[in-house]
């Protein structure tokens, strides 16, 4: 896949607010990378039952399994913008720059 750019977006897990950098890349869903996420300092625990992100703050980001695909659930609020810092991080640690 070819890499068009990154553009960092604000998304709700849960209750929970994060902010994410994606790739910009010419695919449908949103893939999210299990190396970067370890790169990082998180853990993915992919089990048949009961997956989970852990992020390096302790937080649980519940994941589902559907047809050998695991799923991180969101909602995405409209507002999106174009910055290359922090992978994936709650709101409150990204940098203090305006959204």
């Amino acid at each position: 896949m070819q890499e068009a750019g990154r553009t960092r977006a604000r998304f709700y897990v849960d209750e929970d607010l994060l902010s994410a950098t994606f790739s910009v890349t010419s695919v449908h869903k949103v893939l999210l990378s299990v190396d970067a996420l370890v790169e990082l300092g998180h853990r993915a625990d992919l089990r048949q039952y009961g997956s989970k992100i852990v992020l390096s703050n302790g937080r649980h980001l519940k994941l589902r399994r559907t047809r050998g695909t695991f799923i991180l659930d969101v909602w995405v609020p409209n507002k999106v913008v174009h910055s290359s810092s922090h992978l994936l991080a709650p709101v409150e640690q990204v940098s203090s720059e305006p959204f």
